[in-house]
């Protein structure tokens, strides 16, 4: 973990794109095709294994579905964020005079903790809040080129 940000780091690069993580989505398929296996042998096995083999085909079915929409959009830029704001999707680049409070916030849920980008664009009087479970960032990635874009921003525009 890095302790100190240098905000002068002009080896970071100008621009950081964010997309859906490809190895999410493969995973998400391995796993469906390792239940689809498994449910083919059952029912070759002859005992009452017909029954398990229907009861895993519609969760085999929902899984292939969301990694094959998740396949779809892995080459599109889901974020976009450089010095000049932040860009959702297709959506237009928000400055980062009109965003506050942006960061990463963690929502527990029993066992597992998930995360969400979250920002505020001020014009819009509206509060942004993304899941970034299945991003290809990490929280310590994402809040690290927040506060470098951040920062280029005042420095490239002379606000303290």
């Amino acid at each position: 973990m890095r302790p100190f940000i240098d905000l002068n780091n002009l080896s970071y690069s100008k621009e950081k794109l964010i997309y859906y993580s490809q190895t999410i989505i493969f995973t998400y398929f391995l796993i469906a095709i390792a239940l689809l296996i498994y449910a083919i042998y059952s029912l070759t096995d002859g005992k009452d294994g017909y029954i398990f083999s229907l009861f895993l085909l519609p969760f085999i079915t929902v899984l292939i579905y969301n990694a094959s929409k998740l396949l779809k959009k892995s080459n599109d830029v889901q974020f976009r964020i450089n010095s000049q704001g932040i860009q959702y999707r297709n959506e237009a680049l928000v400055s980062w005079s009109n965003i506050q409070n942006e960061g990463i916030e963690a929502e527990r849920s029993g066992k597992y903790t998930n995360h969400f980008f979250v920002y505020y664009i001020i014009d819009q009087d509206k509060r942004m809040k993304h899941d970034i479970g299945n991003l290809n960032t990490d929280v310590l990635e994402l809040q690290h080129t927040l506060k470098i874009h951040r920062n280029r921003y005042l420095r490239e525009n002379n606000i303290h």
